[in-house]
């Protein structure tokens, strides 16, 4: 097991969630992030301190592009909401579950679909 120092901005990979656009709201996203405590309700996180700062850019781009799509209709309208992926790569930020990744630590390099689980914190 290699640690890390950090106490933020550490973790490569995170799942934040939206619930699906209702169409009686003008087909809007409300809030996109975690589920909170002891609830099914969700929390907006714009941010996320333990996420990489790669990580936390790259939120806001895809936070906005999602309300976009929703907006203008051309959002797939899960019926009860969708996960998004962010992963911080050897690649760069990643956000298709299905695309092959590498991270290295230390002398290894491991590659893995992005999706999948490899924790790495």
């Amino acid at each position: 097991t290699v640690g890390t120092k950090e106490v933020y901005n550490y973790r490569s990979k995170i799942t934040p969630h939206y619930d699906s656009p209702k169409r009686n709201e003008g087909g809007l996203i409300s809030e996109i992030g975690f589920k909170q405590k002891t609830s099914r309700r969700l929390v907006d996180v714009p941010e996320c301190s333990i996420a990489t700062v790669a990580i936390n850019e790259k939120l806001t781009q895809v936070r906005d592009e999602k309300r976009k799509e929703a907006a203008e209709g051309r959002l797939n309208r899960p019926k009860k909401g969708a996960t998004l992926l962010l992963r911080d790569a050897n690649e760069g930020v990643i956000t298709d579950h299905n695309t092959y990744v590498t991270t290295s630590v230390n002398d290894l390099t491991f590659r893995f679909l992005a999706g999948n689980f490899f924790q790495n914190n």
